[in-house]
């Protein structure tokens, strides 16, 4: 946090962009952009993946389940708390 305000808020707000996209967007076009979108769209993806996958483990070792009952409680645990979130959001606009 503090490297980005030190550093990436003052280079941003000098190219008058507000996001690394942008930046790429500004620098090298549209496609880069594009591309920065879609590689951390995959991220995100890969990453939710190996989050749920880890729960599912420790409560594999913790509770002694099957690992695939673990990954459909890890999985309905997190679609869960998705909703909740959504619902409570709704609630305070």
């Amino acid at each position: 946090m503090l490297f980005l305000a030190l550093v990436m808020i003052p280079f941003y707000y000098i190219s008058k962009t507000h996001s690394v996209p942008g930046y790429l967007q500004l620098r090298y076009g549209n496609s880069a952009r594009i591309l920065s979108a879609v590689s951390f769209g995959l991220m995100t993806v890969f990453m939710s993946g190996i989050n749920m996958y880890s729960m599912a483990l420790v409560m594999k070792v913790m509770l002694g389940w099957d690992i695939h009952v673990s990954i459909w409680v890890s999985s309905v645990t997190v679609a869960l708390v998705c909703r909740a979130g959504r619902i409570a959001q709704r609630h305070l606009q």
